[in-house]
Parts: C-alpha cells; sequence; structure tokens
C-alpha cells in the first residue's frame, strides 16, 4: 500500500498587517511545502515501488525453492515450500500453480487423503481453469491408489469377503472426470483403470446393478451419447 505523506498546510497570518513582504514570505513558504510533499511523495511511492519489487521477489524465491524441491523428489520441502507460497501470496501469480503442484507433491508424498483434498480445493476454487482436468483426475488416481494395496490383495476366493467401498469410489470419480472432460489428456489413463476397477466390483456380491448402471453411464460417454451441461 502506498504511503503518502500528507501535505502541510499553510499557516494563516491572523495579525493586522498586510504588507506586500509578508504576503511575499507567505508565497515563499507555500511553495517550499508544496516541493516538500511532492518530494516526499516522489520518495515514498519510490519505497513502495522496492518493496513491491522485493515481495514479488520474494514470491519468485520460494515458488523457484519449491521448484528445485519437486525436481529433487523432495516432496516434504516441496509442500512446506508451496504452503508458504499459498500462505503468503494467495492472489500471487504463482498461487492457482502452487495449488495443482501441492496435489502432485502430497500424493507423491503418499498423503492420498490430502492429495484428494487439495484436488478438491482446486475444483472448488477454480471450476473454470483450464488446468481443471488435471484436478479430477488426480483425485480419482489418489482414490485409486489409496485402494491399491486391497486391489492387488484381491483373488476370486475372497473377493467376497472384502469391503470395496474404495474401488466404487474410485470408479465414481474417475467416472466423474470423463463424464465432463471425455476428451483430456488424462482420460485414456482413466478408462484404463476404470476397466481393472470394473472387474473387481462385478466379483462382489451386491454390486451387480449399480455396476452395470455406471458402465452404461461409461459407455455412453465414451461414445459421445452424453450432453455435457
Amino acid at each position: 500500500m502506498e504511503n503518502k505523506l500528507e501535505q502541510p498546510s499553510p499557516k494563516r497570518d491572523h495579525s493586522a498587517s498586510s504588507s506586500a513582504l509578508l504576503s511575499t514570505l507567505l508565497c515563499s513558504v507555500l511553495a517550499l511545502s508544496l516541493l516538500s510533499g511532492c518530494a516526499g511523495r516522489n520518495k515514498s511511492g519510490g519505497a513502495d515501488g522496492a518493496e513491491l519489487e522485493g515481495l514479488q521477489s520474494t514470491e519468485s524465491i520460494v515458488y523457484n525453492n519449491a521448484q528445485r524441491s519437486l525436481r529433487a523428489s523432495n516432496y516434504t520441502n516441496a509442500i512446506s515450500h508451496l504452503e508458504t507460497l499459498e500462505a503468503r501470496f494467495p492472489f500471487g501469480r504463482y498461487a492457482e500453480q502452487a495449488q495443482l503442484e501441492l496435489i502432485f507433491a502430497r500424493y507423491m508424498s503418499f498423503d492420498l487423503s490430502a492429495a484428494q483434498s487439495a484436488a478438491r480445493r482446486f475444483i472448488r476454487l477454480h471450476p473454470q481453469h483450464e488446468d481443471v482436468d488435471y484436478a479430477y483426475y488426480m483425485n480419482g488416481l489418489a482414490a485409486y491408489k489409496r485402494n491399491d494395496g486391497f486391489l492387488n490383495r484381491l483373488n476370486s476366493s475372497d473377493i467376497s469377503k472384502r469391503d470395496v467401498s474404495g474401488a466404487r469410489e474410485a470408479f465414481n470419480v474417475f467416472n466423474d472426470m470423463l463424464k465432463r472432460f471425455p476428451d483430456s489428456d488424462y482420460a485414456a489413463d482413466a478408462r484404463q483403470r476404470m476397466l481393472y476397477l470394473r472387474e473387481i466390483l462385478a466379483q462382489s456380491p451386491g454390486q451387480t446393478h449399480d455396476l452395470h448402471k455406471m458402465v452404461q453411464n461409461h459407455c455412453e460417454i465414451r461414445h459421445g451419447k452424453k450432453i455435457h451441461k
């Protein structure tokens, strides 16, 4: 915020004297006051400009530190830098990109619930963002990964005894993504994962009817029969 120095008001002379000399002196004082005020504002503006430049420089430093951490696969440090960036510069030039990278960093650090929360938050805050499909995809991928160990342990003999709600969640998240972004760069991978999830859900008792509806919707989306709102 710009710190403007107030201009000093010229003092009024209430004496009876009104000589030309006094008038000249008053005019001189007024002129000096105005010049002083202008100089003060220029200095203040210069200081504010330097401060703004310093803030932008600091923002860039924090963001670049986050990038270095991501490249080094140091996701703990990356998360710390990205959270600092978002907290200190919520409307800065890197704010939205930092939110997307925070989803990725949390996913890669295996904090999958936090990755999903970050993805949903981005979707809520930026529903029209050009990369919002990435947030949808990462939400589904985190849901899938969160149940990856469970899915790998399943076999035909014990699947009926397992809770498949996690697989169902991942299927639904990917399905929602494909409904909204059938031509996304991440659509092919989402469809591939859905095929695997469909097989898991098809073997689970009580899932057949609901699965048939989900698969039908997915097929309609894939063949362009859905009208996107």
